[in-house]
C-alpha cells in the first residue's frame, strides 16, 4: 500500500497516517481524483479541514502536479514550495520544481532567483539518489530503473538552466548524460539534446537525437522535432 499510495519513494514506516477515517476519506480524494481543477479544489478544502494533518506535504504535491497540468506555473510554485516545507526532501517535489522554474523565469524580476533555486533543487536530487536507501517494497530492478530516469530528469533541468545561462557546453553535457543514464529517454530529452547540437552549429549530430524525439514524442514535443528536422533537410539544399 504505501509502494502504491504514496509512491516509490516513501518506505511504510514513514508512511503518514490519518488521525481520522474522515481525514483519509478526504486525502483519498486527491488522490485518486483526475481532474486538475477539481484537485485543486480537493486540497483547499483539505488544508482547512486539517491544517496539522501528516498529509500536507502530499496533498501539496498534488496540487502542484494539478497547477503544471493547467499550465499555471505561479500555482506550481506556490504548490510546490508549500510542499516542500512539509517534506523537504521530497524528491518528486524537488525534480518537478527543477523541471518547470526555466521554461517561465525569463522576462521575470525574480529570474536569477528563480534559476539558481532550480538548480539547488536539481542538486539536491542528484545528491540523495546517490545515498538514498531502497525502500524495502520496491524490488531492486525497478528501483534501479526508478532511479536512473530521475537522475536523468535531474541532469535535463541542469541541462536547459545552462543553456539559460548561455552555457551551450555543460547544456550539452548534461543532455548527452540524460539520454546515456536513463533507460527510456523521454521526447523532451532527446529534443533538448538535438536542440543543442542545432544551436552550436552542428546540424549532422542533431539529426539523431532530433529523430529519436519525433518517434517516440507526441503533441508539441513531436512538431518541434519534425519541424526542426525539415528545417535541416531544406538547409541541404540550399
Amino acid at each position: 500500500m504505501a509502494h502504491a499510495q504514496f509512491g516509490p519513494l516513501l518506505n511504510a514506516r514513514r508512511a503518514p497516517q490519518a488521525r481520522t477515517q474522515e481525514e483519509l476519506d478526504l486525502y483519498l480524494e486527491i488522490y485518486t481524483g483526475g481532474d486538475p481543477r477539481e484537485t485543486i479544489r480537493n486540497v483547499e478544502r483539505f488544508v482547512e479541514a486539517y491544517p496539522d494533518s501528516e498529509f500536507l506535504g502530499l496533498a501539496y504535491q498534488y496540487q502542484m502536479t494539478a497547477y503544471r497540468g493547467l499550465s499555471d506555473y505561479d500555482g506550481v510554485l506556490t504548490a510546490g514550495a508549500k510542499a516542500l516545507e512539509f517534506l523537504p526532501d521530497n524528491l518528486n517535489t524537488l525534480i518537478t520544481l527543477a523541471a518547470v522554474i526555466p521554461n517561465g523565469a525569463d522576462g521575470r524580476p525574480d529570474r536569477e532567483e528563480l534559476l539558481a533555486q532550480a538548480e539547488g533543487y536539481a542538486a539536491a536530487v542528484l545528491s540523495q539518489l546517490r545515498t538514498l536507501t531502497i525502500p524495502a517494497e520496491i524490488p531492486l530492478e525497478q528501483w534501479e530503473s526508478r532511479k536512473a530516469e530521475m537522475e536523468a530528469e535531474a541532469q535535463e533541468a541542469l541541462g536547459h538552466l545552462a543553456v539559460k545561462k548561455g552555457d551551450l557546453e555543460e547544456a550539452l553535457r548534461q543532455f548527452k548524460t540524460a539520454v546515456e543514464t536513463n533507460p527510456r529517454p523521454t521526447p523532451s530529452q532527446w529534443y533538448r539534446l538535438g536542440g543543442t547540437y542545432l544551436m552550436m552549429g552542428q546540424q549532422k549530430k542533431a539529426i539523431e537525437p532530433l529523430r529519436r524525439a519525433a518517434e517516440t514524442g507526441d503533441g508539441t514535443v513531436k512538431e518541434l522535432a519534425l519541424d526542426q528536422l525539415e528545417r535541416i533537410e531544406r538547409s541541404k539544399t540550399k
